[in-house]
């Protein structure tokens, strides 16, 4: 983690950066992403190596599932 931009590195030692919440972060989705993959496979979608937002599975009884994300949102 680095310091915000006005604070002067021998000012703050000493001085801890508290990280509020994941979403006020720029790389909240890609986190959020990240973690959705993983749960996914590992219920035994594959991803797409066209589209890294599709997720298909084939079932047993023939049938197809499949999810894509947009943003955050499933469809």
């Amino acid at each position: 983690m680095q310091l915000p931009l006005n604070y002067d590195e021998k000012v703050a030692i000493g001085i801890v950066c508290k990280l509020k919440r994941l979403y006020e972060l720029k790389q909240s989705l890609i986190v959020w992403f990240g973690r959705f993959t993983r749960v996914v496979t590992s219920l035994a979608y594959k991803q797409s190596q066209s589209d890294h937002t599709l997720f298909i599975k084939h079932l047993v009884s023939g049938g197809v599932t499949i999810l894509l994300v947009y943003v955050n949102d499933i469809m």
